[in-house]
């Protein structure tokens, strides 16, 4: 770095307005990477997100789910799972990135489960389309020869949970529940 004179106002003056550059300098520099930072972190959060869990209110019990919010998540659902291994108010909530005609299978699934097929209606609310008790299909068999439990109409989310949680709590197609919270900030992947 160049000296100067520190009797010499001049050259003091001027080398204090170019350590007051560099010092802005590297703040706009700092501002500009922790904004970056930010973006970075928030992007990360909803992706960490889609793969965590999260707690809903259904037929007045709160359920903690997993979120199974890209193809390999959703792709493996509950499969290889025992009867045992999911608690009693325990699931797994699929997030599809639009709504579409779904369909599901038992493949590799040790355990009775319940399934609700829900649509996100024009309102904003969440209604439950069907709803299925699907059994265990394990063994040797063709992919063709496993019995599909389909949606009656477009769906961007599934829950799943213990077989006969919904005839236990009274749940059927037609009611309705709140998923804002559980879905907030959720990327889910095609």
């Amino acid at each position: 770095s160049a000296r100067y004179d520190q009797e010499d106002p001049v050259a003091r003056s001027f080398a204090e307005s170019a350590r007051r550059r560099a010092w802005r300098s590297c703040g706009l520099t700092l501002s500009v990477l922790l904004a970056a930072g930010c973006f970075v972190a928030g992007c990360q959060a909803r992706t960490i997100s889609a793969t965590g869990q999260r707690t809903i209110t259904l037929a007045g019990q709160k359920v903690v789910v997993e979120l199974a919010a890209t193809a390999e998540l959703r792709a493996q659902g509950l499969m290889n799972r025992k009867p045992g291994d999911m608690p009693e108010n325990h699931g797994m909530l699929f997030l599809f990135p639009e709504p579409d005609l779904q369909s599901f299978w038992m493949k590799n699934c040790y355990m009775t489960i319940d399934i609700a097929y829900i649509a996100n209606d024009p309102d904003g609310t969440f209604r439950i389309t069907n709803v299925y008790t699907m059994k265990p299909e394990v063994g040797p068999k063709l992919d063709a020869e496993h019995q599909r439990y389909p949606s009656s109409e477009p769906v961007a989310h599934v829950l799943e949970l213990n077989g006969g949680w919904f005839e236990r709590h009274g749940v059927k197609a037609g009611d309705r529940l709140d998923l804002k919270a559980a879905t907030k900030s959720v990327y889910v992947k095609k």
